[in-house]
């Protein structure tokens, strides 16, 4: 991305039609390939910590789905 912004400057990114479509400015792309291509391995602790907390919350949730699920089941067969 060559185009500069209202102000002047060049944007790290752009959203450019749907929400969806993100766009990383040339110098944002440049630095996360060259951390692709290096070939070094970066430590994510925090990330893969993050990464298990989700995991368990979504578990709970789906638990949660699944009893309101089997609940609701069981009330449709009961007559009013």
């Amino acid at each position: 991305v060559t185009e500069r912004d209202e102000q002047g400057e060049y944007p790290v990114v752009r959203f450019e039609g749907k929400e969806n479509d993100l766009w990383l400015a040339e110098s944002s792309l440049i630095e996360y390939l060259q951390g692709i291509f290096a070939g070094s391995e970066e430590s994510h602790d925090e990330w893969q910590h993050q990464q298990t907390l989700n995991e368990a919350r979504d578990g709970a949730l789906l638990e949660l789905e699944y009893i309101h699920e089997d609940l609701y089941a069981r009330l449709e067969g009961c007559p009013d």
